[in-house]
C-alpha cells in the first residue's frame, strides 16, 4: 500500500486492531495492539507523516466474524466525506 501527504492534502488514515476469542481478554487487546502498531510502523517507514494516522485496539470486541484476526485501514478524505478502505491480514 503506498500514501504519501501528496495523495491526499485532506486526508487521514485509521487503523483498528482485532483479534479472534482463543486467549484472555488481556491477550487479545495487548495482541491488537501489536498488530497495530507493526502497521503503523510500517505506513511511517514508508513515508506516510504520523501525524495523519491514528489507532485503536479492539481485541475480540468486533462487530462480526469479518472483524476478527485483522487490522483494518481507513483512508478518509475529509473534504470528499467518502472513504477508501484496505484490510490486512496476518
Amino acid at each position: 500500500m503506498t500514501f504519501h501527504r501528496d495523495d491526499c492534502d485532506h486526508c487521514e488514515i485509521a487503523l483498528r486492531g482485532f483479534t479472534d476469542a482463543t486467549g484472555s481478554f488481556d491477550y487479545n487487546k495487548n495482541l491488537s495492539e501489536n498488530r497495530v502498531l507493526k502497521v503503523l510502523l510500517h505506513l511511517v517507514n514508508a513515508g506516510v507523516d504520523p501525524t495523519l494516522i491514528s489507532s485503536t485496539y479492539f481485541g475480540e470486541l468486533g462487530d462480526g466474524p469479518d472483524d476478527r484476526r485483522k487490522v483494518a485501514i481507513q483512508v478518509v478524505d475529509k473534504n470528499l466525506s467518502k472513504a477508501r478502505k484496505k484490510e490486512i491480514r496476518p
